[in-house]
């Protein structure tokens, strides 16, 4: 079913590849202890697998595996003709099985939050914790939409009237990423509010951050168009019946989703908590990585061993 062309490196930087059944790739990169305990890690919109590049010391003293692939239409990874959140639980199910992983955890940022939740609630037998940081919520209601900027509110509400607008939108972020990323993580935060902008004014910061845009819109910007036509519709799978631990972050100052459609998410999941940190933006996790990490490599009173025989395959 699965080929696999590149085995397990220390390399933090090193690619890897895998073909599904379908002939399409999916490409990721491993951070933290090789044998530690696995955790899928979801980037955000856009972004990449380059993402988590920087927890890689922290994770690997935490003894955590993070695998973290692009996500469909980022970077190398090809997308399917239909997308659906049920068909990327699929396709990232795969991807753990075929690196040995069949109970692990799932961390989602941002635009990989829907996509994380959607993981934990197809495969719940395979998930030990889902955390979900700054997560963009089911918006199919109006009224779930909050507070946001209006460039946010025409992405999430408005992608689905005006054909081709987020497309050209990111095509102009992508080629600004490609010639100057600390210019392009600059005009991704010019909405922000202080806390954020605090994060970021470092020049280190928004290299990081506009490489992480560079590498996952370089081949074009199907992975954001993908994003948002799914963030606009109803979702196809129930997040209330995750019966995983959650834990949710959100900044009270974030401007890029809208807080008031993530903390009810939060609360709809029946064993989740949600922290609403005072002073902090939707970019706090590029310092406070830890915070999670240390979550996720809490002990469970669960035997993870023996959790592995009712494992599901994909599609199941």
């Amino acid at each position: 079913m699965l080929q696999r062309l590149n085995t397990a490196a220390p390399d933090p930087d090193t690619d890897h590849v895998m073909f599904l059944a379908d002939g399409r790739k999916i490409t990721w990169r491993e951070y933290g202890d090789p044998n530690g305990f696995p955790v899928l890690a979801l980037h955000g919109t856009p972004g990449s697998r380059l993402k988590y590049r920087v927890a890689h010391n922290k994770a690997l003293q935490r003894g955590l595996r993070l695998i973290t692939p692009d996500r469909w239409g980022y970077g190398g990874t090809d997308h399917p003709k239909c997308p659906s959140f049920k068909g990327f639980a699929d396709d990232a199910l795969a991807l753990m099985l075929h690196c040995n992983a069949y109970r692990f955890s799932v961390v989602g940022v941002s635009g990989g939050g829907p996509f994380a939740a959607a993981i934990a609630a197809r495969y719940p037998g395979n998930i030990e914790r889902l955390a979900l940081v700054a997560p963009v919520a089911e918006l199919a209601d109006p009224k779930m939409t909050g507070k946001m900027s209006l460039f946010h509110r025409f992405c999430f509400r408005g992608t689905p009237r005006v054909p081709g607008a987020v497309r050209a939108s990111f095509w102009c972020l992508r080629a600004v990423a490609m010639l100057a990323p600390p210019l392009a993580a600059t005009l991704a935060i010019i909405r922000a509010g202080p806390s954020d902008k605090k994060v970021m004014r470092p020049r280190s910061m928004r290299r990081l951050l506009g490489l992480t845009f560079a590498e996952g819109l370089r081949n074009g910007c199907e992975g954001p168009v993908i994003d948002m036509s799914l963030f606009a519709r109803k979702w196809d799978f129930d997040a209330a019946k995750i019966p995983s631990k959650v834990q949710v972050w959100l900044g009270n100052e974030d401007r890029n989703v809208p807080i008031p459609a993530a903390v009810a998410l939060g609360n709809s999941m029946q064993n989740s908590q949600v922290t609403l940190t005072n002073g902090q933006g939707h970019f706090w996790i590029s310092k406070d990585l830890d915070i999670v990490l240390k979550w996720l490599s809490e002990p469970e009173i669960s035997d993870r061993t023996a959790a592995q025989v009712e494992c599901a395959e994909p599609g199941a």
